[in-house]
């Protein structure tokens, strides 16, 4: 099994913090998998995946009756990607509010590129609940422009 190291760790963090948009995986109450295109945020202090969805996608009622998910990062660019397995809960109000005033949001406003807007907090509205998706597994896939060779390195086991 691979380190955990401070460098794949680093490369993992910016990894996520970089791209927006990844794909969730779930179960529906036929056992069928579906997935959807997804904005995210990515909380580096808890190691934390958070989305937004309408209480009226699949993807809602699929995460309340089946929390196990599987969640996917890719790009073309430089041809990585960052896989991951983990549980996923509805937040509350209360949890809703101090994750929008948590520090993290300000971190990401400085990160911002372009419009100087995400997504992922554009949207509006009582029936957008946000998920938070706590990670039991990743995996990140790099490739060796050198070798083109890919390699896979867990991250958490």
């Amino acid at each position: 099994m691979t380190t955990y190291t401070s460098k794949l760790k680093q490369d993992a963090i910016e990894f996520l913090k970089t791209n927006r948009l990844g794909v969730v995986a779930t179960v529906n109450s036929e056992r069928r998998p579906e997935c959807a295109t997804v904005h995210y945020f990515f909380d580096e202090d808890s190691w934390a995946i958070y989305l937004i969805t309408r209480d009226s996608s699949r993807k809602y009622k699929n995460m309340i009756e089946n929390p196990n998910v599987a969640f996917v990062v890719g790009t073309e660019m430089g041809r990585s990607t960052i896989q991951i397995e983990g549980m996923a809960h509805i937040i509350d109000k209360e949890e809703t509010e101090e994750f929008i005033k948590k520090s993290h949001v300000l971190k990401l406003v400085d990160n911002m590129v372009g419009d100087k807007t995400d997504p992922f907090f554009d949207f509006t509205g009582s029936d957008f609940k946000i998920f938070h998706i706590r990670i039991s597994w990743a995996r990140m896939m790099f490739f060796d422009k050198a070798t083109r060779r890919e390699f896979f390195e867990q991250i958490i086991p």
